[in-house]
């Protein structure tokens, strides 16, 4: 991650706004503590399957005290590149927001940018993205905090309740 920005343009690349992602304006999002841990967790190989959607919002499995579908969404800085970048997420955890797991995705995807590395594209219909936004709740968070088990829960569903979802 880069200590001070570059100059952004609108026509950057995904990763390109992503790679110019500061550590200061991580802790301006996020604040010190949930960044040194979301850190951590990443360190300790916490994130799992990330993937970044065709308009570049990241998603990822992160384990904590349970597996948590996290999306974080990184927008570019305002008209001229002025300002910073603008950072939302939404996890399934019980903060829910500017979490430490949302910090952990950030920092695995600016690892393998970091690297050259290309991150493998997450599907539009991937259940993460609808979990970590809270549109799920109990069945749903408990089967997908197993990922195993989550399966058999959706062959268990009617056509109707698979439509839903």
């Amino acid at each position: 991650m880069k200590k001070e920005r570059a100059k952004a343009s609108p026509e950057r690349s995904h990763e390109e706004r992503w790679s110019d992602l500061t550590w200061a304006a991580l802790n301006d999002w996020a604040g010190s503590r949930a960044v040194t841990r979301g850190r951590s967790y990443q360190n300790r190989g916490s994130v799992h399957d990330l993937g970044m959607s065709s308009e570049g919002e990241l998603v990822a499995w992160v384990v904590g005290g349970s597996h948590y579908a996290t999306r974080v969404r990184c927008d570019s800085p305002g008209p001229g590149g002025r300002g910073a970048s603008r950072l939302e997420s939404s996890c399934s955890c019980p903060v829910g927001a500017m979490c430490k797991h949302a910090v952990a995705v950030i920092v695995a995807a600016l690892e393998i940018l970091e690297a050259g590395e290309e991150i493998q594209r997450a599907m539009t219909e991937d259940v993460r993205w609808a979990i970590a936004a809270g549109a799920y709740g109990g069945a749903v968070l408990e089967a997908a905090s197993k990922p195993s088990s989550l399966e058999p829960y959706l062959r268990s569903l009617k056509k109707v309740q698979l439509i839903e979802l």
